[in-house]
Formats: structure tokens, C-alpha cells, sequence
């Protein structure tokens, strides 16, 4: 956890953030609270980008506590989708007005399953990477603008995908090295380790890369494991803009 240093976020001290979060704290007396922090900002317009979703693969290397995604077993082909079949929901998106196709997959899949190498060269591909790559291309071609978001790169696969993403994302999830412990969330997940979340997310700014991210709640973390991701997130942002 952070010292109790006063820091201050939107202009509340640091103090104040774990103490909204205590649970004696009341809920109007919080929402009262936002309010006056919201009420000077210039637009209270929420905007949102209509997707279609393309979980391009369940295979992944992370082994995440609460995941419903992630699937370990079964046809190989049924844990990737093909050329095809992407194909298809990048049509059923743009029929449906979507103007963003959000490609998500597990992380390092090829690490977790080193057959998949094969299923993608015969498709003509080098790797997941390069798979991802010409699929961003297609969705362009059918008027979407991808956006990917599959777990933790290497700086020049980022560098490549720039390319072809009008966007790209990682969830840090938490800071809370309590997650990664023994019997924890994150006790089986290498790239959950805050560390490289965070080190992920410090080059897509120094790549100018436009990103998203954001934390999981709920997840084992403490309270006040959620401030800290938070004000992490706010300290990169105020870096890299």
C-alpha cells in the first residue's frame, strides 16, 4: 500500500480517498463528495463506441481465480476461431452498425498451447500476432476500427499493431501484490504480476499508443489496494498524456 502522504487526486487529499472507502463511510455523504468533484468539469457527456466482440481465442497462459473465459480443454478449433469465422462477425458487426471490432484473446496463448502454431500456419500466418495483425486489416477493409485488447506484448508486437488499431488496451487489475500470493487470484498468472501490468501500459504511452485500461474490483484486493491501482493509473496517465 501507498503511505498516507498528502497526494492529491482531483483535488481530494489522499487520506480522504481510503476514507470513502471505508464501509462506516455513507453513501450520500460519497456521492455528495463525486458530485462537487464532477460538477467543474466541462462536459457531462458520456459517449460510448457500438462492437462487436471477437474473442479470437480462449487459450491462455494465465490461470486467473475468477475467470470465466479462459478454456483449457476441447478441440483445438473450437478454442480459435478461424479466417472465416472472423470474417463472418466482422459482417454481422458492420450490418449492425458497429464501428469498432474489439478483439480480445487469451494471453500468450502460443505459450500456453504450442500446437496453435500450427492451426495458424496453415492458415498462412506466422503466429497469433500476425494472425491479429491481418484480421485488424480486414476489419479496416469492412469500415470497423479495431481495437485489441489481448493481454501483456512485447514492445515491438505493439509497435506492429499500432499500425492497425485505432486503439489498444490492458486491464491493470490491481496493484495488490497480496493477489499473487498463495491461493490468491493471481497465484497462477505470470502476467498478472502488477509490475508487468504496469510496465505494459508505461510503453503503449511511450509508444503514443491510444489505450484503456482500468482495474477489476472485487477480485480479493483490499479497499485500499483499490486507490493505490487507481492513482497508479492516474500517475502514468499524467506522464504520458
Amino acid at each position: 500500500m501507498l503511505n498516507h502522504q498528502r497526494l492529491k487526486f482531483s483535488g481530494v487529499k489522499l487520506e480522504k480517498l481510503y476514507e470513502f472507502l471505508e464501509p462506516s463511510t455513507p453513501w450520500f455523504r460519497l456521492k455528495d463528495e463525486v458530485k462537487g468533484i464532477m460538477s467543474g468539469r466541462a462536459s457531462k457527456v458520456i459517449t460510448f463506441s457500438r462492437n462487436i466482440s471477437i474473442p479470437l481465442s480462449t487459450i491462455c497462459r494465465n490461470k486467473c481465480g475468477y475467470c470465466g473465459f479462459r478454456n483449457s480443454t476441447g478441440p483445438l478449433e473450437k478454442r480459435v476461431l478461424s479466417p472465416d469465422e472472423v470474417h463472418d462477425l466482422l459482417q454481422k458487426g458492420a450490418a449492425a452498425g458497429c464501428k469498432e471490432a474489439l478483439f480480445i484473446m487469451g494471453e500468450k496463448p502460443e505459450e500456453a498451447c504450442p500446437e496453435i502454431r500450427q492451426l495458424v500456419r496453415s492458415w498462412g500466418f506466422r503466429n497469433m500476432i500476425d494472425y491479429l495483425y491481418h484480421l485488424c486489416l480486414l476489419a479496416l477493409d469492412m469500415g470497423l476500427l479495431p481495437h485489441s485488447n489481448v493481454g501483456l506484448l512485447e514492445a515491438e508486437e505493439m509497435a506492429r499493431l499500432r499500425e492497425v488499431n485505432a486503439s489498444m488496451g490492458l486491464m491493470l487489475e490491481s496493484v495488490s501484490m497480496n493477489l499473487c500470493q498463495q491461493g490468491a487470484a493471481h497465484q497462477l498468472s505470470p502476467g498478472k504480476h502488477p509490475a508487468v501490468r504496469l510496465a505494459h501500459i508505461r510503453e503503449a504511452g511511450r509508444q503514443r499508443i491510444p489505450f484503456t485500461t482500468g482495474i477489476l474490483v472485487g477480485i480479493g484486493e483490499k479497499p485500499w489496494e483499490r486507490v493505490d491501482s487507481i492513482l497508479a493509473l492516474k500517475r502514468l496517465q499524467e506522464e504520458y498524456g
